[in-house]
């Protein structure tokens, strides 16, 4: 079918197709149907215009590309599996995009799409890298339950809604620097980051951002984030460098009971509502930031010294209970306006 004009629907619902389906530059004046299709070879639509959208549940194919697609319709691939790359890079969607519960043996490229709707890859399986860069979604993203072997880069990307990637498993390098979003939550709960977490210069200026009980098993990285709202770390696990350092909080930031087995920077960090490290442990804390609200660190154990060098406390700070291994530094730190220190060293 390629460079051809279809002026119905196609309609290829459990087709067997042996070898590959070529629709390159071809123009659909109706909707296209894959669902539950097998497909041996290659599908190739690069370039192809549809209208009336794609339905490709539960198709099962190898390598597909649909770069530079222009559909007026919703794309579906939920419970869809793939033997090689799929590419979607450059394509424009007028509607939703969804892959849930999808697997793809190698790469995913959604690189400079653009979706006029929600952006859905729930509990997809990727064998190999995850890009989606760059691409602009006017809703929803979520990545739920994703499973991902190889790299992952969502840098440069705009959403226009709630980014959600709760439970989320990532193998390799996850990259979401300089993403935005003008929603109300970034969701990272129980995500786990098996190599670095890179949210450097992520601006989220209306949102919230939670990584509760999320692992990060290598570095991660927020410096020069902006966060609207309050971001927490409860009961987060940082066991490689834990960079925060440079941000802006601009409401609370919760770090109560995380357990860093490495360096944790917040210097030169803001910290415009409250801060909250209630039982948390730190192997090696360097903190150097400003706390506008209150501070409160009550039941922490700092396992190597603290540095508070050059701090400034806005309102009042607690360290009830708590434990250092060695003489904490507070030099030219600042207690500004009605700030106080309450301290009941446990030991």
């Amino acid at each position: 079918l390629t460079d051809a004009t279809i002026e119905v629907p196609l309609l290829l619902d459990s087709a067997a197709i042996t070898g590959s389906l070529l629709l390159e530059r071809a123009e659909f004046h109706g909707p296209v149907s894959l669902s539950n299709a097998d497909i041996n070879g290659r599908v190739h639509g690069h370039d192809a215009s549809i209208s009336g959208g794609i339905d490709a549940t539960g198709i099962d194919a190898g390598y597909v590309d649909l770069r530079a697609i222009d559909v007026d319709g919703a794309v579906v691939l939920d419970q869809s599996s793939f033997a090689s790359n799929l590419i979607i890079a450059n394509a424009a969607i007028a509607g939703d995009f969804s892959a849930s519960d999808a697997s793809c043996d190698w790469s995913f490229d959604a690189t400079a799409v653009t979706v006029h709707g929600e952006f859905i890859l729930t509990g997809v399986s990727i064998g190999a890298d995850l890009d989606v860069v760059a691409t602009e979604i006017d809703a929803d993203a979520e990545l739920r339950k994703a499973a991902i072997s190889g790299e992952t880069d969502w840098s440069h990307t705009t959403i226009g809604g709630d980014f959600v990637a709760s439970d989320a498993t990532f193998g390799d390098d996850a990259i979401f620097d300089d993403l935005s979003t003008d929603g109300e939550a970034m969701v990272f709960n129980r995500a786990e980051f098996d190599a670095i977490a890179d949210f450097a210069t992520i601006t989220i200026p209306e949102s919230r951002l939670a990584f509760t009980d999320a692992v990060f098993a290598d570095e991660i990285w927020l410096t020069h984030a902006t966060i609207g709202e309050m971001a927490d770390f409860s009961h987060a696990t940082f066991d490689g460098m834990s960079h925060l350092r440079d941000a802006s909080f601009e409401d609370d930031l919760v770090l109560q009971g995380v357990e860093t087995t490495g360096q944790f920077f917040l210097h030169n960090s803001v910290i415009a509502g409250e801060l909250d490290c209630t039982e948390a442990t730190f192997e090696h804390f360097q903190f150097s930031a400003t706390a506008e609200g209150k501070a409160d660190f009550s039941r922490a154990e700092f396992v190597e010294k603290p540095i508070f060098k050059s701090s400034t406390f806005g309102d009042r700070v607690w360290f009830d209970n708590a434990l250092f291994a060695g003489h904490a530094d507070f030099t030219d730190t600042r207690f500004t306006n009605n700030s106080a220190l309450n301290v009941e060293v446990g030991a």
